[in-house]
């Protein structure tokens, strides 16, 4: 990804913001029931190394080549990915190929590991300036400092 905040081109006038965690580390409410905890659920808990979340960050930006979508930002942390994408298609779908994708290629590196991410996340529809500029602030500039 581009060290820049903003590309030479104008920001989307809407974009999703995708967020998904890894295995075992959260979960979204919808996932658990409220007295579930993660070791009752048998989970091992994922951690991304660096070189592995370069791999996802880079799985993130050639799928969205190859559908057609504009990736606008994407920050993969050690047990989370932030992906924002303007796209015309169920926001659901972009969901479900992104972490396709991200795990088709995790597995490639590690073959130790059956699953990567929980099933599903997390997505918010972004419709105006001041979200979408916050939302690519805190992804491109507040996550690569921490």
């Amino acid at each position: 990804m581009s060290d820049l905040l903003f590309s030479a081109e104008a920001p989307p006038t809407s974009a999703y913001l995708i967020t998904w965690t890894t295995q075992g580390t959260w979960f979204f409410s919808h996932q658990v029931r409220s007295d579930q905890t993660m070791a009752s659920r048998g989970a091992a808990s994922t951690s991304l190394s660096v070189a592995q979340r370069e791999l996802v960050e880079k799985a993130i930006e050639e799928c969205c080549q190859q559908q057609g979508w504009s990736l606008v930002a994407a920050n993969c942390r050690s047990n989370h990915v932030h992906a924002m994408v303007s796209a015309t298609v169920d926001p659901h779908e972009i969901l479900s190929k992104l972490q396709t994708a991200t795990a088709s290629r995790l597995g490639e590196a590690d073959k130790t590991r059956q699953a990567w991410w929980e099933q599903g996340g997390n997505v918010r529809l972004l419709q105006d300036d001041i979200g979408i500029q916050a939302a690519m602030f805190y992804i491109r500039v507040i996550l690569q400092r921490m």
